[in-house]
């Protein structure tokens, strides 16, 4: 097997498993915002239990639509990547450069969606341990 091969089949195996981290992780913020839907309390909304249970809901949620964003994006890395390799194939040098600046910039998206959904589902799960820790104290 020639080097070229065997870094097709590892990359071909990184893409994949990314794919699937990447849908495992939406299919559990879905989960978690199901649950605390069904779990927390609502009441109006001011300074009480009722609204900081909904801000971690909203935090959840927001890394929902980054997950989501983050996939959709990750298509496109995949269609402009390919086009970028059909430009080289064809030895078409104004192609390949258009696609792989497209190609950088869907890059830059699906990296930006990445750090915004770890960053909210972090966020999220603080506010609602900090809202069951003051939950306690205030009933």
């Amino acid at each position: 097997m020639s080097d070229a091969g065997r870094s097709l089949i590892a990359h071909a195996a990184f893409r994949e498993s990314s794919d699937k981290f990447d849908h495992l992780v939406l299919a559990i913020i879905v989960a978690v915002i199901g649950f605390l839907v069904q779990t927390i309390p609502f009441g109006k909304l001011g300074l009480n239990v009722e609204t900081m249970y909904l801000y971690a809901l909203t935090l959840f949620g927001l890394a929902g639509i980054s997950a989501f964003k983050r996939t959709e994006w990750s298509i496109q890395v995949y269609a402009k990547n390919h086009s970028m390799l059909e430009s080289i194939e064809k030895r078409n040098q104004a192609g390949f450069l258009g696609n792989r600046i497209a190609l950088e910039k869907c890059q830059s998206r699906t990296c930006f969606y990445y750090r915004a959904r770890n960053i909210f589902i972090f966020t999220g799960l603080v506010c609602f341990i900090i809202t069951k820790v003051f939950e306690n104290y205030v009933r």
